[in-house]
C-alpha cells in the first residue's frame, strides 16, 4: 500500500541573521560564497519527529523557501523525516494601494505540481501570507491542515476591518473565495480568540492543539543546589526570560520595571536572558541594563539550547514572558513541565490554560504599572504563584500527545 505523503510547509525563509553566522551541523556552500543550512528543530520538524516515532504509516516531508539557496537542498534525517529547503526570491505584491515584499518560490510551487496526483496532505502554517495563499489557490483539491499559531486571522475577518487602505479588501475578497473552494480542510488553532470565524469555511473538522515540548526531558530541578554550582548565593531570587530579542517580546520594558524597583530598594535578584537577535537591538537592551548590569543583576546568556537552557529553567525561582503576541509560547510550556511559577502577558493561548488552572500571575500585556507591582510582591515574599499540576499539563503539553492529535487528524482527512 502506499503511504500517505505528508507535506509540512514552513512559508517563510530561515532566520540566518538571528544566528550570527553560526552555522548548522547540516549545511551545504553556495556557488556565491554564501552558505545554506538545516537546523531542525523548526516546529513542523519537530512534530514530524514526534508522528515518525509513533508510526510509519505516513512520509513526513518538511519543506521551506530558502532565499539562499541556488538549488533544492535536502537532508534525511535518521527517523526518516526529510527537510527540503528550495530556491526562493523576494518579490512584491500589490494590497489594495500598498506595496508589500513577501517570499515566494517558484521551484517548490512546481514540485508540488509534481506530487499533486499522489497520496498527498499539505500541512500549511501562517495562514494568509501570499505563499500559503498561492498554495491553497493552485491546489484547492489536496486535503490540507490550515494551522495557526497565534491570532486567527480569516479573509473574511479581514474584510470586516475598519482601515484607510479599502482596497486591499479586494485581494481579502479574492483570498475568501478561494478558501471556500478548498474543500477538505482541517483547522488547528492554539489562540481560542476568534475561533469561531473558522465555521465560515469548509473544513472536515477544527480542533486546538499547541506546540509542545518533552516532558520527559524538561523536569523539575533543584534550584538551590544549581545556585551553588554557578556561585550564587543562597537566597537570592532568580527571574529568567528565553527568547528571539525583538520588541514584540518586551524584554527592554521588563528591564526598566526591574531597574526602577531596584533604584527604589536594593533588593537581591538576578534576571537571566538567553536568546539572540538582530545586533541594534540586542546593543539596545544591553544598553539600557547599564545600572542593573554594574550591579551584577542582569546577565544576557546569549542562544542556549538542550541542557544548558534545561540548566537556566531549572535555577530559575520566577519564569517571565512579556509579549505582546505569540504562538503558544513553548518558553512558557516548558517552564510549566519544568514546575517553575510565572509571570506572563495574556497572550498566545498558553494564558487560556493557566487561568483555568488558577496558574501563574497573568498580566495585561501593556499595563507596566500591574507589571511593576507584581514584581514587588514577587519580591517582597508577599504572593504565592500556583504551578500548573504537571500531570494535567502533560496531557496537553506533551509531545507524543500532540503527535497523537495529528495523526488522528492525517487519517481523517485520508478518509474524507
Amino acid at each position: 500500500m502506499t503511504k500517505i505523503k505528508v507535506v509540512n510547509i514552513i512559508p517563510h525563509s530561515p532566520a540566518y541573521g538571528l544566528y550570527k553566522g553560526n552555522k548548522p551541523s547540516i549545511n551545504w556552500n553556495t556557488p556565491d560564497g554564501s552558505w545554506v543550512g538545516i537546523w531542525g528543530y523548526d516546529w513542523p520538524d519537530l512534530l514530524g519527529n514526534e508522528i515518525l516515532k509513533i508510526t510509519d504509516e505516513f512520509d513526513y516531508e518538511v519543506w521551506q523557501p530558502d532565499l539562499r539557496a541556488d538549488r533544492i537542498y535536502g537532508y534525511r534525517f535518521v527517523n526518516g523525516l526529510l527537510h527540503k529547503s528550495f530556491p526562493a526570491n523576494t518579490i512584491k505584491i500589490i494590497l489594495g494601494i500598498k506595496t508589500i515584499n513577501t517570499v515566494s518560490s517558484q521551484k517548490m510551487l512546481e514540485s508540488l505540481e509534481e506530487l499533486q496526483s499522489r497520496n498527498l496532505i499539505l500541512h500549511l502554517n501562517t495562514p494568509g501570507c501570499w505563499l500559503n495563499n498561492k498554495i491553497q489557490k493552485r491546489f484547492f483539491r489536496i486535503p490540507k491542515v490550515i494551522e495557526f499559531h497565534s491570532k486567527i486571522t480569516t479573509p473574511d475577518m479581514e474584510m470586516k476591518r475598519l482601515r484607510s487602505n479599502i482596497f486591499a479588501n479586494i485581494s481579502y475578497l479574492k483570498q475568501h473565495f478561494c478558501w471556500l473552494k478548498n474543500k477538505k480542510v482541517y483547522f488547528v488553532y492554539n489562540n481560542s480568540q476568534s475561533c469561531s470565524s473558522l465555521l465560515k469555511y469548509n473544513n472536515i473538522g477544527i480542533e486546538r492543539i499547541f506546540m509542545g515540548c518533552d516532558f520527559n526531558f524538561w523536569i523539575p530541578g533543584n534550584s538551590n543546589e544549581l545556585k551553588k554550582k554557578f556561585n550564587i548565593k543562597d537566597g537570592t531570587l532568580i527571574f529568567s526570560m528565553t527568547s528571539r530579542f525583538n520588541r514584540l517580546k518586551q524584554i527592554d520594558q521588563i528591564i526598566k520595571i526591574l531597574t526602577e524597583i531596584d533604584k527604589e530598594r536594593n533588593y537581591d535578584f538576578k534576571l537571566l536572558i538567553a536568546g539572540h537577535g538582530e545586533a541594534k537591538y540586542e546593543n539596545y537592551l544591553r544598553n539600557i541594563a547599564g545600572d542593573l548590569s554594574k550591579k551584577h543583576k542582569i546577565f544576557f546568556l546569549e542562544y542556549l539550547l538542550d541542557e544548558n537552557l534545561l540548566d537556566l529553567y531549572q535555577t530559575t525561582d520566577f519564569f517571565i514572558s512579556a509579549s505582546t503576541s505569540e504562538g503558544g509560547p513553548v518558553s512558557v510550556i516548558k517552564a510549566i513541565a519544568c514546575g517553575i511559577p510565572m509571570i506572563c502577558t495574556k497572550v498566545g493561548g498558553v494564558d487560556d490554560v493557566l487561568e483555568q488552572h488558577n496558574a501563574g500571575i497573568l498580566v495585561d500585556k501593556y499595563d507596566y504599572k500591574q507589571w511593576k507591582e507584581k514584581f514587588i510582591e514577587i519580591l517582597n515574599g508577599k504572593i504565592k504563584i500556583r504551578k500548573m499540576d504537571r500531570e494535567m499539563a502533560k496531557e496537553i503539553f506533551h509531545w507524543p500527545n500532540i503527535a497523537k492529535k495529528f495523526i488522528s487528524i492525517y487519517k481523517k482527512l485520508c478518509n474524507a
